[in-house]
């Protein structure tokens, strides 16, 4: 055994320069093994923060595909499981496209939710506010 530490030792006098590539790599490695196993973490929280900005605090969500008879899913089947359910909310979801010029997109999300079932998902707050208290003409 002390052979062996001679050895190792002596090789690590003559060759200093090997010697610290091998000890920076081993540290590089370490470091980067560590910052990936954070990353997926961090990833994995950031994309949950953003599903709760968009749906709130909702586990189930029903959508209508293809095969559906209507493109709306109505929630007065759901209304049969409401003592299973904490809430059931119904909503109209829409997007599309506004060509500005011809490099120039906005992608438009429209969201429909009556006021009080939005609070029970996803109490928000009103930054400010104007007052529109009917819903005729252009408003949005």
């Amino acid at each position: 055994m002390s052979i062996i530490i001679k050895f190792l030792f002596r090789n690590i006098k003559e060759n200093k320069m090997r010697t610290f590539l091998i000890l920076f790599s081993i540290t590089i490695s370490t470091g980067l093994f560590f910052a990936s196993m954070a990353i997926s973490d961090t990833v994995t929280e950031m994309y949950a923060k953003q599903l709760m900005k968009n749906f709130g605090s909702s586990e189930i969500m029903i959508y209508p595909n293809k095969d559906s008879p209507s493109s709306f899913f109505r929630t007065n089947k759901a209304k049969k499981h409401n003592e299973n359910m904490e809430y059931i909310i119904a909503t109209l979801n829409g997007n599309g496209l506004y060509k500005i010029s011809k490099d120039e997109n906005v992608k438009v999300d429209l969201k429909g939710y009556i006021l009080k079932d939005l609070e029970k998902m996803n109490p928000i707050k009103i930054k400010e506010g104007y007052d529109l208290k009917s819903f005729n003409g252009k408003k949005l």
